[in-house]
């Protein structure tokens, strides 16, 4: 249960209070509307201190105890958010996505997706279409719902700082991005480790968490066999480990071929075809 209080070692919550504790929210946009700070919190008032009625565990006796509000928390989780998706995306939720005319998907097919990935929000999907047609808006509602999925393991020291960053396994970073920090990773050593490895994917899912990439605009960098190689790595041990892969790219489906298997050279992006393959058999695809 997702508790906003921290025992005390000689006293307990009543059942009562365990029930009054458990967050409630009438709909995914009054949960938006608290979270960023919109509306007061209906439990605390905007007090962030909540009484809750506490019995000793050893006379039995009744009292009572302030405990912080699950709300109290809200500032440091609208931070780790930002940490992760752009300002015009932070309120992308899943539960309140709705279809847009902007798309070039149809309206229909728009609702069909959008309830699916409710009821999937894990799924792996790629995404491909003309740039402005709603690619990201997905990938960031999909992206916040697995930051909301593991909220308990991104609670703050007394100092304020965010534990999450060190043995981080949910990114969003672009292909680009991506593989100019093996270039420079691998031109001088004291450079810092790539966001995603092979290793830090194994490293996540051996202490139980899901690892999660959204790989944007895998179509802005030029592949090479280098390239090629690491990126396969990092998607084949994705599969591997069953974590979720969000990618997006403004290119169709011939040119992601084109893109990922011709080159000037046949000797090289010998990992292509592999790619392919492999993200095609991961991800639910989805034309935009």
């Amino acid at each position: 249960m997702d508790t906003d209080y921290t025992p005390l070692p000689d006293w307990e919550l009543t059942e009562d209070s365990l029930e009054a504790a458990k967050p409630r929210y009438s709909t995914a946009a009054e949960y938006d509307a608290i979270l960023f700070g919109d509306k007061p919190c209906p439990r605390c008032n905007g007090t962030h201190t909540v009484n809750y009625a506490v019995r000793d565990k050893h006379t039995g006796n009744l009292g009572t105890k302030d405990y912080q509000c699950l709300c109290s928390q809200n500032p440091h989780r609208r931070k780790t958010l930002a940490q992760m998706l752009p300002p015009k995306y932070l309120r992308c939720n899943l539960a309140t996505l709705e279809p847009s005319t902007h798309s070039t998907m149809p309206i229909q097919r728009q609702a069909e997706m959008i309830q699916h990935f409710r009821e999937n929000p894990n799924a792996n999907v790629m995404m491909w279409g003309k740039p402005g047609t709603g690619k990201t808006t997905v990938a960031c509602a999909l992206l916040r719902h697995a930051v909301q999925r593991d909220w308990k393991y991104f609670y703050t020291d007394n100092l304020g700082c965010l534990k999450w960053t060190t043995g981080r396994w949910i990114w969003r970073v672009s292909f680009d991005t991506l593989m100019a920090q093996y270039l420079r990773k691998q031109n001088d050593r004291e450079e810092p480790e790539p966001d995603v490895t092979p290793e830090r994917i194994k490293a996540a899912t051996e202490k139980g968490k899901k690892f999660v990439l959204c790989l944007e605009e895998i179509d802005k960098a030029k592949l090479t066999e280098h390239r090629a190689n690491k990126l396969f790595d990092i998607i084949d041990t994705l599969y591997n480990c069953e974590g979720q892969l969000i990618v997006t790219t403004n290119l169709t489906h011939d040119g992601f071929s084109d893109m990922m298997t011709k080159t000037d050279n046949e000797n090289i992006n010998v990992a292509g075809a592999a790619i392919i393959r492999r993200i095609e058999e991961m991800c639910e695809i989805y034309e935009f």
